[in-house]
């Protein structure tokens, strides 16, 4: 009886288990290459955690798996707030992923607290849509906007951080365009906690559900911290260290 209750209990860990080794080996079928395939695996997974949290009817709460610290169900200020407090907490990394970081930049909170991150040593890296690339207007269309303006809040956007570069010499910051079609924004710190989101279709980000991990034994982090790094890999740098 105690095993039954135990597996119960613990079934949920095996499922995104379970769709994470099959995305794997369908990707491989398919022939993905490495960022598809990485990519394929990611969103099968969250879809499975999806489904999991929302048949278990968690909001805004504290679920019952260690690597999975809490859910925010969009991006309000509790959301904004945290992600402030976990830049200021980062002691090595800083890895930031979005289009073009336009409501970052509003928050003078977030300008602050991403210098002192710098000044103390904390590696930054930003990577940001590239304006001129083939999958601006696309994502816009998709989220009923206008290209020119997205275009313009990153212009304006590389011209912030380049200016916070210029006024703060002495942080490590990198800047890199990226030309990939938008599917996550993150913050990842120090490689082990990450606050992640997907940008859904027809709607900005900034709607959907934000998940916050830690990493644990079973690394589920991994998975987007290497998508994170092969997505600088092929960018293109803006601001060097």
């Amino acid at each position: 009886m105690n095993g039954y209750i135990k597996l119960k209990e613990y079934w949920q860990y095996f499922i995104p288990l379970i769709i994470a080794i099959v995305a794997v080996f369908l990707a491989h079928v398919m022939s993905l290459n490495m960022i598809y395939g990485v990519l394929f695996a990611i969103i099968l997974f969250l879809v499975a955690l999806s489904i999991i949290f929302y048949s278990s009817g968690i909001k805004d709460g504290h679920p019952p798996h260690s690597w999975l610290v809490n859910i925010y169900t969009y991006k309000h200020e509790k959301a904004w707030e945290r992600e402030i407090s976990l830049i200021s907490e980062a002691n090595d990394s800083v890895k930031i992923l979005g289009i073009s970081h336009r409501t970052r930049l509003a928050r003078p909170d977030f300008e602050d607290t991403l210098i002192l991150a710098g000044e103390a040593g904390v590696e930054i890296t930003i990577l940001i849509l590239d304006s001129e690339g083939a999958n601006l207007v696309p994502k816009a269309v998709d989220e009923g906007a206008d290209p020119n303006i997205w275009k313009s809040d990153i212009t304006s956007s590389n011209i912030h951080f380049k200016q916070i570069k210029r006024d703060h010499p002495r942080i490590n910051v990198e800047l890199y365009t990226y030309d990939i079609f938008p599917i996550w924004h993150m913050v990842i710190i120090d490689d082990n906690k990450c606050l992640i989101g997907y940008y859904p279709t027809g709607r900005p980000g900034g709607k959907s559900p934000l998940y916050l991990i830690e990493e644990d034994d079973l690394s589920l982090l991994t998975p987007f911290i290497k998508y994170f790094n092969s997505i600088k890999a092929s960018g293109k740098k803006i601001i060097p260290k």
